[in-house]
């Protein structure tokens, strides 16, 4: 097996585990917001993954320096995007949302990350694009079976809450590409992260 062969398998490998753990973080989650508010949950979740990073990091045996002083600014910039914003509003949603609605409307994302995308001229918006993200999406939504879902008066707040949380991480997807690749994916998160944790831990805390 080929290098780039191995790094092709990796990515993936990482990107099913994340799914994994996207997928069961609103039943989870669900049972963890009633006991803890949804603010204080963001808080905890941002500063102990900054922490986490930050060891990870370490133990590479890599510094947290980037190649590009300007990227400072711009990995402070994605971190309202992709983590405060879009985890505060993801959590808040959650709470007032069902968690079958919570998993069927983040099929949104990868839609909204292609439409900005083709908007921003970061992405070509192929047809066989298209096609998978369709694709994918019906099967998610075969796999859940919108009958478990409840959309309703009482959960419309919630779901315009997750539905704004997938633009912010979609836009953050769009955009963020050049920048990950330039400094490195754990040097990049890391820092989105720290950013992050400036913001969603004092709040938490309060």
């Amino acid at each position: 097996m080929t290098e780039e062969k191995e790094s092709n398998l990796g990515a993936y490998a990482a990107l099913v585990g994340v799914q994994a753990a996207f997928g069961t973080f609103p039943v989870v989650g669900k049972a963890v917001l009633a006991v803890i508010p949804s603010v204080a949950l963001v808080g905890f979740r941002v500063g102990i993954a900054a922490i986490l990073l930050l060891v990870i990091q370490r133990l590479r045996g890599r510094g947290m320096q980037l190649t590009c002083r300007g990227d400072y600014w711009r990995l402070a910039g994605f971190s309202l995007v992709a983590v405060t914003a879009n985890q505060l509003l993801f959590v808040k949603g959650l709470s007032l949302t069902r968690a079958s609605n919570t998993s069927l409307l983040a099929v949104t994302i990868p839609i909204f990350a292609m439409i900005a995308g083709a908007v921003l001229g970061t992405e070509r918006l192929r047809a066989v694009k298209v096609a998978g993200i369709v694709l994918a999406a019906f099967g998610v939504v075969l796999l859940l079976d919108p009958r478990n879902a409840s959309f309703s008066s009482e959960t419309t707040l919630g779901d315009l809450l997750i539905i704004l949380n997938s633009l912010s991480y979609g836009l953050y997807v769009a955009t963020s590409k050049d920048i990950v690749m330039r400094n490195g994916a754990i040097s990049s998160i890391a820092w989105i992260f720290l950013f992050a944790a400036l913001v969603c831990v004092p709040m938490g805390a309060y």
